[in-house]
């Protein structure tokens, strides 16, 4: 169908008169006629003036026709600034686009960039062909041990685990790579020499995902650059230049650093027309250059714009005069439902002059004396036009749920058993690994690495040195004792809060209606699983009748927003008003904005209370909140002082709770009363995240990163004025924002003046909280509009500001930040699929603690979307537990450990709520086996040897998973995920694996204790099955084959019961 309407827009363009000449610099118009010289299978590139442009141009573009991107390069404009990952992301996106144009040559095809993307050096097609590599099954010509040398010479890094392009890994006869220029590395097995399979897998998971015929290997050194090295890719391409003055007078500035004369000789090899008919052939000399077409310049007149968020009554009237004057008509609805919906509203049935897309478009036109429009959904209903997000499941982002805090070689750590101790890192004795722990008095202890799920690291009261415990006293098991008894009183007393709110009488929210429907569907994006499930869980809680206490935690810019407003929704539908409480004035006017534009179709009154607000409006608000005319006030502290009243209050939204000082949660407990709560954070403290996760607490997780979200790169570095420079003006250049975080006010206005002279041509805004509130205001609504191109701020920006074109932050005197507090700053930044980066700067000649460097190092590794939850962990490790479950508990932290006391509490909690626990404490031995590498007095060995997996770190995880893992399709899994990343079992392995299915046999069957001797089987514990255990007979088999033996018959006992395996 949008072919037709190409076509339609071809004939558009022929009919106009030539009045007035102008190029085409609309978005809009330039990927219409880029669609459709696609649809008459031209080859094009489309060239602006900055990545911003190029970018913009792609991510429209690419709805109608497949593209590429030839990604952004302003970074590399001042080389000697790179980091040497930031520049080797960039080379790897670049080559991934450029390996892309040679697969589809001959094929219709656009590429989009930059003019400085196009300039910079690349290697040829011929000579990346010769360096590459093309694997197939079968092979035979590389054994795995000449590929490692291969891949080495091509400047792959030899790794324990593979995890990023540009990786090898070899494993007995498994052999993983990440190629630069592939989306997933590859997993090779191989039979002798000859490649027996080719497999891509997860880097986050390491499991194999999918079979490959071949897989083409390329370098990842940069070689045989040339300047002029993109000739060869554009071969019979067209080219498109976007207002080419702005091109000249953009790379004029950078003469000295790019290739200007690449750039003329492009542009003198092509003929330049005025007034060129975009159907018509093109006259193209023969340039020794590839041949490009002339520079696209069209003949549209000025055409009379739709009206930007005009009232959807007018303009859907407008479109139905429109239709009954038989003018054609176009409306991108954005997609399917939205053609449904729009057909719903219009109530015309099919008319031949009226055509609807399941496409986005940004804005419209129209030619009145064509009878010509176009619309879009924006201008229809009111709703910017939105990328629709990823639906899948990172299995990283799952991970974060699961942090442990890292152990290394020098730790403190806790032994669940023997008490506080310091890990010395992995021993070896009579062919067995230990973990070698040190106690008081210089006493070692030896532990099995089968048992390293009873060691943790310490994390104690506060930041201090704690005393080791000493062996053999019983002080540990006292010490334990008092902890688990001061978890049960505490658990005692938070059951019985929880009770107490659990037998309240609260609000049971009606089910969903007509208008909540209307609601949901009006939003503009294609909903997460996970953001599914929690709007889910939260209108089942609103439904219940007791109150709802809900803990939301997703990182920023992940939809707890979306949430938040359905919840909302529902609340007002049933006459309740909804109170929305934030930690500062900022973010309430960011949430004001949002739940005013969302619910802009529907007649909900909306309010906001904060120090924007002046005396009087604030009093009229106070008074229609009291006589129920606001439906939703957002508010700041404003909102918790005593002279607030509500009619009917049915919902309190508290966003960024751990913000909020000690009266405010005061204030906020009291309006708790019978109210149903949903508090939202992206950096939970870790009090409410383990109180949620021990079951005291409702809790629901936003854990699918948006489309095409990069992770912000972090960069921490000494004050250097040239380097800010550059990364401002990189910033500006590419026609974005830039935060420069300055939190002293009296000095504030010195750094505006300094990177005023700096930044002549830029505008530069001041916005602190000490400002006049009018003023404020207005500063940030100039930046948000995109007046102002530099905001010198305080941490006033810590939370509500949501601007997308803003993606540089630079973080002055970061080392006196709070963790949690640099991790939303950065968050500011990223918003969009563009990259963003972070600078945090330290004083260069002053010393910073230890502390400060940790948080800085903390914040510099977790960059990916959703570390949230890592972090608000690593704050934890770095700063001590403190008093965060009480006071009272304090002493007990320091004395067990956060994570021991936390583990302590949930199973108290459990204990109270009279949970059954699985138990995992089946006993095993036999006989005949050494637990080790080797044999001894003529045992078999069993373990994961370091020859299986090489890398300590890997196989002590492998050890943990398996120790902890309860369920017999958990260990059948764990098998399976062995055989896929190490290749084969060894004897060893297999019997390890073997062994640790017949522990979860025992489980399952309710057997205790489980022993082979003499060739015999002895199992206690179920007397119910015990008769049937006693008639497996003698054992036959010897060795590894009696441990199979063994497996069989416990399943074919759970087989005549029909216990299921799981």
């Amino acid at each position: 169908m949008f072919n037709s309407f190409v076509k339609n827009f071809d004939e558009i363009l022929q009919s106009l008169p030539n009045q007035k000449e102008t190029k085409l610099s609309d978005p809009e118009l330039v990927n219409l006629a880029l669609a459709k010289n696609v649809s008459d299978h031209t080859r094009l590139l489309c060239v602006f003036e900055t990545s911003s442009k190029a970018e913009s141009c792609f991510n429209e573009f690419k709805k109608y026709q497949s593209a590429s991107l030839l990604p952004n390069v302003d970074l590399l404009l001042y080389p000697e600034f790179n980091s040497d990952q930031v520049e080797y992301d960039i080379d790897l996106e670049r080559s991934r686009t450029l390996n892309q144009l040679l697969q589809n040559r001959g094929e219709p095809q656009v590429l989009i960039c930059s003019v400085a993307s196009l300039l910079c050096a690349v290697t040829p097609p011929g000579l990346l062909n010769s360096q590459s590599l093309i694997l197939k099954l079968a092979d035979e010509q590389y054994a795995p041990e000449k590929l490692c040398e291969i891949f080495t010479e091509m400047g792959f890094d030899n790794e324990a685990q593979v995890s990023l392009p540009g990786e090898f890994s070899l494993r007995g006869g498994i052999l993983d790579v990440f190629s630069p220029d592939q989306k997933f590395p590859v997993r090779i097995d191989f039979f002798d020499d000859e490649i027996d399979s080719l497999r891509l897998f997860d880097v986050d998971s390491q499991k194999s995902i999918a079979d490959a015929k071949s897989y083409q290997v390329s370098p990842v050194e940069k070689c045989g650059l040339e300047p002029r090295g993109i000739l060869e890719y554009i071969k019979g391409f067209k080219l498109c230049v976007v207002e080419e003055e702005s091109i000249d007078r953009h790379l004029e500035r950078y003469q000295e650093k790019v290739q200007l004369s690449l750039w003329d000789e492009i542009k003198n090899s092509i003929e330049l027309v005025s007034d060129i008919d975009i159907q018509a052939d093109y006259n193209i000399k023969d340039f020794p250059v590839a041949a490009l077409a002339p520079v696209y310049r069209s003949t549209l007149p000025e055409v009379e714009r739709s009206i930007h968020q005009a009232h959807q009554k007018f303009l859907i009237d407008r479109v139905k005069s429109w239709i009954n004057k038989s003018w054609s008509v176009h409306v991108f609805c954005g997609s399917e439902a939205g053609v449904e919906r729009l057909n719903e509203v219009l109530e015309l049935g099919n008319k031949k002059n009226l055509l609807l897309y399941p496409v986005s478009l940004h804005y419209g036109f129209i030619v009145p004396e064509l009878k010509y429009a176009v619309l879009s959904e924006q201008e229809l209903f009111g709703r910017p036009i939105e990328e629709t997000k990823d639906v899948s499941y990172s299995s990283q982002l799952q991970k974060n749920l699961e942090y442990e805090p890292e152990l290394n070689e020098g730790d403190f750590a806790v032994h669940a058993n023997y008490g506080i101790c310091r890990y010395l890192g992995i021993k070896v004795k009579n062919s067995q690994e230990f973990l070698l722990l040190e106690f008081a008095d210089d006493r070692k202890l030896y532990l099995p690495l089968d048992s390293s799920h009873l060691l943790m690291r310490y994390i104690g009261g506060k930041k201090s040195v704690p005393k080791l415990a000493r062996l053999g006293t019983g002080f540990w098991q006292k010490s334990l004792d008092k902890a688990e008894n001061s978890a049960r009183d505490y658990a005692a007393e938070l059951l019985r809060l929880q009770a107490a709110r659990e037998h309240s009488e609260g609000i049971s929210f009606p089910k969903d209606n007509h208008w909540q429907s209307l609601f949901e569907e009006s939003f503009p994006y294609e909903e997460t699983p996970d953001q599914l499930s929690a709007i889910e869980e939260v209108k089942k809680d609103m439904e219940r009748a007791k109150p709802m206490d809900r803990l939301l935690c997703g990182d920023v810019g992940f939809g707890k927003t979306e949430v938040a407003m359905r919840a909302a929704f529902k609340a007002v539908m049933s006459s309740h008003q909804v109170a929305i409480v934030v930690p500062t004035t900022v973010l309430a006017q960011q949430h004001f904005h949002s739940f005013s534009q969302r619910m802009s179709d529907f007649p909900i009154k909306i309010a906001t209370l904060s120090r924007f607000i002046s005396k009087k409006d604030q009093k009229q608000v106070l008074k229609e909140m009291a006589e129920g005319e606001v439906d939703i006030v957002v508010g700041t502290h404003r909102l918790l002082q005593k002279d607030i009243n509500f009619q009917k209050l049915g919902l309190l939204v508290v966003d960024e709770e751990q913000r909020f000082g000690v009266e405010s949660k005061e204030a906020l407990k009291r309006m708790r009363v019978n109210v149903d709560i949903l508090s939202m954070s992206a950096t939970p403290i870790p009090r409410t995240l383990y109180l949620s996760m021990t079951g005291l607490r409702d809790f629901s997780t936003i854990l699918t990163a948006p489309h095409n979200r990069k992770p912000v790169r972090t960069i921490v570095t000494k004050e250097n004025d040239e380097i800010i420079e550059v990364a401002i003006r990189r910033e500006l250049e590419r026609g974005g924002q830039v935060y420069y975080l300055h939190n002293r006010v009296k000095t504030i206005e010195n750094v505006a003046l300094k990177l005023k002279r700096q930044f002549p041509e830029a505008n530069i805004l001041i916005g602190h909280g000490q400002m006049d509130e009018e003023e404020l205001e207005m500063v940030m609504n100039e930046f948000t509009d995109g007046d102002g191109q530099i905001l010198v701020c305080t941490t006033i920006i810590e939370s509500g500001m949501d601007i997308r074109n803003a993606n540089t932050m630079v973080i002055d005197r970061a080392d006196r930040f709070g963790l949690s507090s640099l991790y939303q700053l950065r968050g500011r930044v990223g918003r969009d699929h563009r990259q963003a980066y972070c600078y945090l700067l330290m004083p260069r000649d002053e010393a910073i603690m230890d502390n400060a460097k940790e948080r800085l190092s903390a914040l510099r590794k977790h960059t990916h979307p959703g570390a949230g939850f890592k972090l608000a962990m690593r704050d934890l490790e770095i700063r001590g537990a403190g008093n965060m479950l009480g006071s009272q508990q304090s002493g007990h932290i320091a004395a067990v450990g956060f994570e021991l006391y936390c583990q302590l509490l949930k199973k108290s909690v459990e204990d109270l709520k009279g949970s059954i626990h699985q138990d995992t404490s089946t006993s095993f031995s036999a006989d005949f086996i050494h637990y080790g590498f080797q044999s001894i007095d003529n045992k078999i060995p069993v373990a994961l040897t370091p020859q299986y997996i090489e890398s300590d770190d890997v196989r002590l995880e492998m050890y943990k998973r398996f120790s902890t893992a309860v369920k017999y399709n958990e260990i059948i899994s764990l098998e399976d995920e062995l055989k896929d990343r190490f290749g084969n079992f060894t004897s060893e392995v297999k019997a390890y694996v073997v062994i640790h299915k017949i522990k979860s046999l025992c489980n399952l069957l309710e057997f205790h204790s489980c022993e082979i001797k003499e060739s015999s089987l002895y199992l206690e514990g179920n007397d119910g099955l015990y008769c049937e255990a006693r008639k497996i007979p003698k054992l036959k088999q010897k060795g590894y084959a009696a441990l199979d033996e063994v497996e069989q018959g416990l399943r074919n006992i759970a087989k005549r019961f029909k216990v299921k395996l799981v």
